[in-house]
């Protein structure tokens, strides 16, 4: 599915059980409802800075709450 950026670039992903609304589950990543999850990222083709261990993936901060 093609990711939805936001107006100035930046790109909201919803790690969440429940699906979103329609709008945004080109951009969900369904995880458990309960326990603990873990979140893998492959990057192909990494720039420089991945390659010397300069970049760090950024961090998950939950937003809402149900």
């Amino acid at each position: 599915d093609p990711l939805a950026l936001n107006p100035d670039g930046s790109l909201d992903l919803y790690l969440q059980a429940d699906a979103p609304a329609a709008d945004k589950r080109g951009n969900w990543l369904p995880i458990p409802a309960q326990g603990p999850f873990r979140i893998t990222a492959r990057l192909y083709w990494p720039d420089e800075s991945v390659l010397k261990g300069e970049w760090s993936m950024p961090g998950i901060r939950r937003v809402a709450q149900r």
